[in-house]
């Protein structure tokens, strides 16, 4: 009789402690797996130059909130991003809206080209224009969907995106971007 109700207390602990990881997942949004996409892009970059002859705006940002969602079976993700330093560009406020591929939706982790999105208190400069389109007003979008997108790692250094080629793939620091020429 002590075993089998031994037995119904371990099961039941098993069952609850589940069921509260399953709800802290699922709350907290914590991606369980990762989902590769890719795609033609509708232009390229390859040199700093061309980034900034592009480019609306550049700016050094701190995200401050980011949320996915989802528009015709495509993820993306909307980050509130507060500007540090403007390198080019007139930004009406100190805060802009950023649209990127991909992002964390419904536990599952979508990512363009192997690139994640940037997450709330990452820093990055970035090379943005408007954004046209049906999902936001008032947003920019990153150049070449990642190629215009440098995320500083812990020790400053700046880390270009994944699949970036030619001059933008060796960026290392603010003094890579050249923003004293052209």
């Amino acid at each position: 009789m002590l075993i089998k109700k031994r037995n119904k207390i371990v099961v039941l602990s098993a069952i609850t402690f589940i069921a509260i990881i399953g709800f802290i997942v699922y709350t907290l949004n914590i991606p369980l797996r990762t989902v590769d996409t890719g795609g033609e892009l509708t232009k390229g970059y390859s040199s700093v130059n061309d980034l900034k002859d592009s480019s609306e705006l550049i700016a050094e940002v701190l995200i401050a909130d980011s949320d996915a969602l989802k528009y015709k079976n495509v993820v993306f993700t909307v980050q509130s991003a507060q500007v540090q330093k403007l390198f080019k560009g007139n930004a009406d406020t100190k805060n802009i809206q950023i649209l990127e591929t991909g992002g964390v939706y419904g536990n599952v982790e979508y990512t363009f080209e192997k690139n994640k999105v940037m997450k709330k208190g990452e820093k990055a400069v970035v090379f943005l224009e408007k954004y046209k389109g049906p999902i936001l007003k008032d947003a920019y979008v990153i150049l070449g969907v990642f190629h215009g997108k440098f995320t500083f790692d812990e020790d400053g250094d700046l880390t270009p995106s994944h699949e970036t080629v030619g001059e933008i793939s060796t960026v290392k620091n603010l003094g890579d971007l050249n923003f004293n020429s052209k």
